[in-house]
């Protein structure tokens, strides 16, 4: 119902509006304002990993398997914004290119570990996110107490 001269104004074809509505979805989901008045912290970093995996799960039986690369970059670039943002604010210092590399190195491991958690379902991801979080914080050398 919409004029195709009126469309093409605002999209450059109907991918374009799939990729606009996929990141609008998915920033509702993750609550972006909310997440970005966060710290980076554990509960952040659940709540994110909750989210990612909620709207995956949402789209799974939506959307066609040919879509998941263009799924998988719209996640990861506002994962991307979102860890930026939440970086910049915890170092309380201007631009820096090692903030930027890592924003993009907690996007993608975030995405990646959404990924591996699909793929091994026995768990919840609340639990699975959690397990993984001592490193995501403190890095690869954390040793984790045996219990």
């Amino acid at each position: 119902m919409v004029n195709r001269a009126t469309f093409y104004y605002h999209f450059e074809d109907k991918y374009d509006l799939l990729e606009k509505v996929l990141s609008e979805v998915l920033l509702i989901n993750l609550n972006a304002d909310q997440v970005q008045q966060d710290e980076l912290n554990e509960e952040a970093i659940v709540r994110i990993f909750l989210a990612i995996t909620n709207f995956q799960n949402s789209l799974s039986n939506r959307c066609h398997s040919g879509y998941e690369d263009t799924i998988a970059r719209i996640i990861r670039e506002q994962l991307e914004i979102i860890f930026y943002k939440l970086l910049l604010k915890r170092r309380s210092i201007e631009e820096d290119p090692a903030q930027k590399r890592t924003a993009v190195m907690l996007s993608w491991g975030i995405y990646g570990a959404s990924v591996e958690w699909r793929r091994n379902t026995g768990v919840p991801p609340e639990e699975f996110i959690k397990s993984l979080i001592p490193f995501i914080m403190y890095g690869i050398d954390f040793e984790p107490i045996n219990q």
